[in-house]
């Protein structure tokens, strides 16, 4: 029933505005604007993605209702705590609004690297990304001077990523400029995006069109048939591949279980329920995962920071924010690890979704477990919704590592990963 309503309502309105020019003139369309407005305005979700229905079936009413549709988002933005990511609707709406590529647009995306929302910022800078205009280059330029760029990890991803998107070579200057700036995750990412720029350039020193074939292709070394994505495209291929040791000898850097840490902020997540007590070739699944994480933890450079979270019925962290990998706070790690015992069932969507709101710098989390979620939510289907909802504006990598994991878990793990950009390995 909710689902016709909504058809109906989409339907009415979209007859109304385009038949509003030949019954009612420019009073007619005002009426119809201001309809809009109140929709998108609206308290209510639904009522709000009822308005973005509209907009997205029909181009011509998202460039007719620009200003309405801004005012809109404004006025939903001001009741909104900063700490609170913006309602799906309205990120929709940005999206749409921005994506018009319009003056107004552009320039409405820029004000809000002014403000004090990271989530209304992160969405305004994703979606220049489509507008392929060099005023958003030069937008997105500018938002590394806001206090919200150095502070959100989610919102230099979105920049970084949109700069990929645009691809012209004013846009590939910023993100050469931004590298050494932005460091672990995004560095390793603009230096493929760099590699696979400098494959296209033309024998007068000009940029050449990237040909279709490569558009999913990154330049970037591979260890089994799951590649690391580029920005733009969050794909994975493959099963993974089951590693014995910690570090395949075609892995160079820190790594974990074979997946480099390209990481400036890291978070290692633990599964340390009933099952990881099941002995495995020389020792339990728990005593073989704490010797892996101590060991990546160990090969940390200086200036990486990290964190690690374990859990079973309950989750814990070992400190209330990430540190840096000093010897000192590699020492606490160790001893917070080595002295986890065995708890009882497994608390998967609680780590997972605590792990994303853990810390607004986190870039990548390496999540090991070893069964199926039993304590909480513990349908995947739900997990994977609420960890997307919840990334959604923060856009961790998740790597995920499954032992000992087959059919529908191992399935679970590899679509977490996936949907991530992350890889997933899978071990005995």
């Amino acid at each position: 029933m909710a689902v016709r309503a909504v058809a109906s309502a989409f339907l009415a309105i979209s007859i109304a505005f385009a038949g509003a020019a030949a019954v009612g003139g420019e009073a007619t369309l005002a009426r119809r604007a201001a309809g809009f407005e109140r929709l998108a305005a609206s308290r209510r979700e639904p009522t709000r993605m009822k308005a973005l229905t509209l907009l997205v079936s029909d181009p011509s009413a998202a460039t007719a209702w620009l200003t309405e549709t801004l005012r809109a988002v404004d006025q939903t933005v001001a009741n909104l705590d900063a700490k609170d990511p913006p309602p799906p609707s309205i990120e929709g709406l940005i999206r749409v609004a921005v994506g018009t590529g319009g003056d107004e647009a552009i320039r409405w995306a820029e004000s809000c690297f002014d403000g004090d929302h990271p989530g209304v910022a992160t969405a305004a800078a994703d979606a220049l990304g489509s507008t392929g205009k060099d005023a958003s280059v030069k937008a997105l330029e500018r938002l590394a001077d806001s206090p919200l760029f150095d502070k959100h990890y989610g919102l230099r991803f979105a920049a970084t990523r949109s700069l990929v998107r645009i691809g012209t070579p004013s846009a590939i200057d910023v993100l050469r400029c931004w590298r050494d700036r932005l460091g672990g995750q995004l560095a390793a990412e603009i230096d493929r995006e760099l590699m696979r720029d400098d494959d296209h350039q033309a024998s007068d020193g000009t940029r050449e069109a990237m040909p279709a074939s490569d558009a999913g292709r990154i330049p970037a070394p591979v260890l089994d048939d799951n590649p690391i994505p580029r920005l733009e495209r969050h794909t994975a291929d493959g099963d993974g591949a089951s590693y014995t040791a910690a570090r395949p000898p075609l892995v160079r850097g820190p790594s974990y279980y074979g997946i480099p840490i390209e990481a400036g902020k890291v978070l290692f997540v633990l599964d340390h329920s009933g099952s990881m007590r099941d002995y495995v070739g020389g020792g339990t699944r728990l005593e073989k995962a704490k010797v892996e994480l101590l060991s990546a933890v160990e090969s940390l450079p200086p200036a990486t920071a990290f964190a690690v979270c374990v859990f079973s019925d309950r989750v814990r962290f070992w400190r209330p924010e990430l540190a840096l990998a000093s010897e000192e706070n590699k020492r606490s790690a160790e001893r917070f690890v080595t002295r986890l015992g065995y708890g009882d069932k497994t608390a998967t969507h609680e780590a997972l979704v605590r792990s994303l709101t853990f810390d607004p710098q986190l870039e990548a989390a390496y999540v090991l477990t070893d069964g199926r979620p039993t304590a909480g939510v513990t349908r995947p289907a739900v997990i994977l919704r609420d960890v997307a909802d919840a990334n959604r504006l923060r856009h961790v990598r998740i790597h995920a590592i499954g032992v000992a994991v087959a059919g529908p878990m191992r399935q679970f793990l590899r679509r977490l990963s996936e949907a991530t950009g992350g890889q997933f390995r899978a071990l005995p």
